[in-house]
């Protein structure tokens, strides 16, 4: 049985001019899921496709999720570490 995309609007996250990460909602056997997967752009038809490169973890563990990357931020700003703060060191 294949992934299925529900049509919600995704976040993408742009990784270089050819690939980009998509973070989207899926269902599969009726369970809800966060995608996060990465994207190469396929040059003969024009468009992004994902790759087998990410995870899909259950909706209710979102939340978690998300405070779980909040901490690692705060903790890679405590540590003086470039780009933690939201601000691409390279576009300086």
């Amino acid at each position: 049985m294949a992934k299925k995309e529900i049509k919600l609007p995704s976040l993408v996250i742009n990784k270089t001019k050819s690939s980009l990460v998509r973070i989207s909602i899926s269902e599969f056997k009726g369970n809800m899921y966060l995608d996060i997967r990465n994207n190469y752009f396929d040059k003969a038809d024009g468009t992004y496709k994902p790759t087998p490169k990410g995870i899909s973890i259950p909706i209710h563990q979102g939340k978690k999720l998300r405070s779980s990357i909040f901490k690692v931020l705060e903790q890679a700003l405590a540590l003086g570490i470039k780009g933690a703060d939201g601000v691409d060191p390279d576009a300086e």
